[in-house]
């Protein structure tokens, strides 16, 4: 039951970031940008596969423990960190460098849900858990 509700949890998550990308671009008149500009630069591509690459080596500390271990671990408060990092990263190479100069804009928005959802789903974790 668990596991449908993390997946039940995902999904939901993912059908707002594409509501809000959706409204907010509409909203602001931000262009969707075309293909692999996501990435600005090449310093923006390694910083971004140097946070993952961090993120994973966090993760895999875990060795298949349970997510009351991770918070117990504070390996939890890293992760949350460098997904927040890696937002703020993107949302500063986007407001930088890329072509359309309110792309960060969206960046910043997502960052905003993510922070909501972790602290909702830390919530539950401390209610249920």
């Amino acid at each position: 039951m668990e596991r449908g509700m993390i997946v039940l949890g995902l999904f939901l998550v993912l059908v707002i970031f594409f509501i809000v990308d959706k409204g907010v671009r509409k909203w602001l008149n931000i262009e969707k940008s075309e293909g692999t500009s996501r990435y600005v630069n090449r310093f923006h591509i390694l910083g971004t596969i140097a946070l993952l690459a961090l993120f994973f080596m966090v993760l895999s500390e875990n060795n298949g423990g349970s997510h009351q271990d991770m918070f117990a671990s504070g390996q939890a408060y890293t992760v949350i960190a460098l997904l927040i990092i890696s937002q703020l990263f993107d949302g500063y190479m986007h407001w930088r460098y890329h072509k359309n100069p309110r792309e960060y804009v969206i960046t910043l928005i997502f960052l905003a849900i993510m922070i909501v959802v972790v602290a909702v789903a830390f919530i539950m974790n401390l209610l249920l858990g």
